[in-house]
């Protein structure tokens, strides 16, 4: 017998758009690779300037008003605008979809 995943498919369409994304996909790597759970929107922009190109000021832009915004709306991340802080809360759905693309 088959197991069924009890994910909806509009969930999962919503979890695979947030992976889509490398900046995403660098976020939630940088929380899986650090031992605090909290980090400024600097450290997270350094990181992604790092792993990918791009200036620091469109980059702290993207966190601010599409990254961040975005995996706090599926619970992976709290985001505070006015500390410029952001507290990773950990998603196991997406941690173990991205260890699947990982693999690819």
């Amino acid at each position: 017998m088959e197991q069924q995943n009890s994910l909806h498919p509009e969930k999962k369409d919503e979890l695979l758009t947030i992976l889509a994304n490398h900046h995403r996909r660098i976020v939630l790597n940088y929380f899986q690779n650090v031992s605090d759970d909290v980090a400024s929107v600097q450290d997270l922009a350094e990181e992604i300037i790092e792993q990918d190109t791009g200036e620091e000021e469109q980059v702290t832009l993207q966190l601010h008003h599409l990254t961040l915004p975005q995996l706090a709306d599926v619970g992976a991340i709290e985001y505070d605008q006015r500390s410029n802080t952001v507290r990773y809360q950990g998603h196991s759905t997406l941690e173990m979809m991205m260890g699947s693309i990982a693999n690819l």
